[in-house]
């Protein structure tokens, strides 16, 4: 099971895990109530599609993703973290994905929890190793005054969305 997250959440998940109702990172409000149900879960074929919602989220939220930690980082979850007979279908989640969506009502421990880092997956323990600017393409522009000015865009192909 995945469950892609933004690297500024990391550092609290490798010290408790994955909780319900620490929040969500993507998505309107509206969708509050239905995001404290648990942990949401897709398979590996849902990762592409809640990795570009993650990064249409963040470049809707910050006027740069980069500084503000807003870089889509995907979690492995490990089948032993959770009981499977506790997941229950999203189906919200499935129909926007077309592919299996799940919620997971009580929290995973982090020794359960691998992420990707753009070439393999590591412990979450390691988060601080992910050197989250390969996610980007830099343009430098001028700036209003005529300086120097850079702009990060999210890569169309990023190596931080592993091709599962």
């Amino acid at each position: 099971m995945m469950d892609p997250c933004y690297y500024n959440r990391l550092e609290g998940i490798s010290e408790a895990g994955l909780r319900p109702g620490m929040g969500r990172s993507i998505g309107a409000p509206a969708y509050d109530a239905h995001a404290r149900k648990g942990i949401f879960l897709t398979e590996d074929d849902g990762v592409r599609f809640w990795y570009s919602k993650a990064e249409e989220f963040a470049n809707h939220q910050s006027d740069n993703p980069l500084e503000d930690g807003l870089v889509p980082i995907v979690l492995r979850i490990d089948p032993a973290g959770f009981a499977e007979e506790e997941l229950s279908d999203d189906a919200l989640g499935t129909r926007d994905v077309m592919s299996g969506a799940y919620i997971h009502p009580i929290g995973i421990d982090p020794e359960y929890i691998d992420v990707w880092d753009g070439s393999g997956w590591i412990s979450v323990d390691d988060w601080q190793d992910i050197d989250i600017e390969q996610a980007f393409d830099r343009e430098e522009i001028e700036d209003e005054d005529g300086g120097p000015e850079e702009y990060y865009l999210f890569k169309y192909h990023s190596p931080l969305k592993p091709n599962l």
